[in-house]
């Protein structure tokens, strides 16, 4: 039976005299359940019997579409310089820069996520597809830290195959 006509039978079922009690029990149900659907029977919606969304109406405090394309486009722009550093804090630092008031780096991050943009390690920093799982690994986790060509050298000196 389809969630819909099991809500729909169980308040008909009340209608006809049958308890609460009896109702969502035989049905497998909670009473909040129950008196949930009963209320939005009783408040006469035309739709009560359909599910409603939880998200919320507004987001107030979400960023403004129009920052986001700024901030995806300030990390394409910055992609396409070779040896540039394209992270949250070096786009921070780039709308500064053109006097734009930046949001959170953690903010700039969801966005880079949202609109999937996140780039590798062994992309962005022009590794050799050899490059270990122990180096990458070593690499996140000291993200923090700007990595330029001169500091990926000094991590590798001892490796041979290195361009």
């Amino acid at each position: 039976m389809h969630i819909k006509e099991l809500r729909e039978k169980a308040i008909k079922r009340y209608i006809n005299g049958e308890s609460p009690k009896e109702i969502y029990q035989s049905l497998g149900k909670g009473k909040r359940w129950f008196f949930q659907w009963l209320k939005r029977y009783r408040l006469d919606e035309k739709d009560w019997v359909l599910s409603h969304s939880y998200k919320p109406h507004l987001s107030p405090k979400r960023i403004h579409k129009s920052m986001e394309q700024m901030i995806i486009a300030t990390r394409k722009k910055m992609e396409k310089k070779k040896y540039a550093q394209f992270g949250a804090s070096n786009i921070v630092w780039r709308l500064k820069q053109i006097g734009i008031p930046s949001p959170s780096i953690a903010t700039i991050n969801r966005i880079i996520s949202r609109n999937h943009i996140v780039i590798t390690c062994i992309k962005s920093m022009g590794l050799p597809s050899d490059t270990s799982k122990a180096m990458i690994s070593f690499m996140r986790s000291i993200s923090w830290m700007p990595l330029t060509v001169e500091a990926v050298s000094i991590l590798n000196a001892g490796r041979t195959d290195w361009p």
